[in-house]
This record gives C-alpha cells, sequence and structure tokens, in this order.
C-alpha cells in the first residue's frame, strides 16, 4: 500500500521514498521458551535465533507470537509477560523493525524442523550467539 501511495501521490518510484525517508519499521514478536535449564531457539545453518517472527497487518501480537511458534516449531504456546521491546536500528541492517519479547510455555505439540530451521533447546549456560539482538535480550531476561 506505501508503494501506492509513493508512486500515485509523489509521483516518484517507490525506490526514491525508501531512499530519502528509509523504511518504516515493521512489528515483530519473538518468544522466550524455556524447559528447565534450557531455552528453545531456532537453528538455521550455524546461526541462531530466538522463535519468532513478524506480525501480519490486523494481527495481535500475542496472536502472531501463538502462529509463528507454531508455524517455526509445531509447538503450541502460552504467552505470558512482556519481556520488552528492541527497536535497535542496527539490530537489522535490512528492515527496521521493532521486536516484543514474550515470555512463553508450552501447551502442547513436538518440536519439529520446518523450512525456518532446526528448533533445538539449548543449555542456558552454553548458549551461542544470538542473531537479531538476541544476546542482548536473553541477557536482560536470564
Amino acid at each position: 500500500m506505501l508503494k501506492t501511495i509513493v508512486d500515485n501521490v509523489f509521483k516518484r518510484p517507490y525506490g526514491w521514498f525508501v531512499k530519502t525517508f528509509g523504511f518504516p519499521p515493521v512489528v515483530s514478536v519473538a518468544a522466550i521458551i524455556r524447559k528447565g535449564d534450557t531455552i528453545l531457539l531456532q537453528q538455521r545453518g550455524s546461526k541462531y535465533y530466538l522463535v519468532g517472527g513478524f506480525v501480519a497487518a490486523g494481527e495481535l501480537l500475542k496472536d502472531a507470537l501463538k502462529r509463528e511458534v507454531m508455524e517455526e516449531t509445531g509447538l503450541e504456546i502460552s504467552v505470558g509477560k512482556l519481556v520488552g521491546y528492541y527497536d535497535d536500528p542496527a539490530s537489522d541492517p535490512y528492515i527496521p523493525r521493532i521486536l516484543f519479547v514474550y515470555e512463553c510455555s508450552i501447551r502442547g505439540g513436538k518440536t519439529k524442523s520446518t523450512y525456518e530451521g532446526k528448533s533445538v533447546f539449548i543449555s542456558r549456560k552454553k548458549l551461542p550467539h544470538l542473531e537479531y539482538d538476541g544476546d542482548k535480550i536473553l541477557k536482560s531476561y536470564i
């Protein structure tokens, strides 16, 4: 929709708008899911991420998080308290985002690997480097 507005109102290509004003931030969500002394992460190749993703237009944050966790891990969750929000533009050089992180618990399902990556529980004592400010987020949480 923004592209249509820029093209029709400004009479300039969308690329001009992005170059001039930057991308508006997208809203995303992530889950901290603990199981004993471990935390659930998404492994993609040699990189690790908190489980989560983008919020669709009109979607509530908690509903988006439930959907993303189910899509990426096969787990059904309960969304608990808000751990914090993060909006550092340097966290993702490609897409500016506002990330809402929630503490979650498992309600059902079985972990599975998907096209998004492999779901792995890793000990809090042996956590690898996490992408997109995951290290900072877990440090403030733990």
